[in-house]
């Protein structure tokens, strides 16, 4: 997954994304942002366009792809990384 798309469901905003990287696993199409079918670049258009059709969708998407991302990716997400690397039970 590209750091930005965890990012940006955290700060609630839906993506756009093609099917690479495992992006489609984290994004529902039409429910958390837009998941192109492909990545040439007129199929990459057509979402563009058909994301800028559905733009008063966008803020209940990005919504919904902040709930999505909280339960795919722990929010003290740092935390856990360091205490995995350090071996160590607790933060302080």
């Amino acid at each position: 997954l590209a750091l930005a798309l965890i990012e940006s469901m955290f700060c609630g905003r839906p993506a756009i994304v093609t099917r690479t990287g495992g992006n489609h696993e984290l994004v529902r199409d039409d429910i958390d942002g837009f998941v192109s079918s492909g990545d040439k670049p007129e199929i990459i258009r057509e979402t563009l366009e058909h994301a800028w059709k559905n733009r008063v969708a966008w803020r209940a998407m990005g919504q919904s792809s902040f709930h999505r991302v909280t339960k795919w990716i722990p929010t003290d997400l740092g935390a856990f990384l360091l205490k995995t690397i350090t071996g160590t039970s607790s933060v302080k």
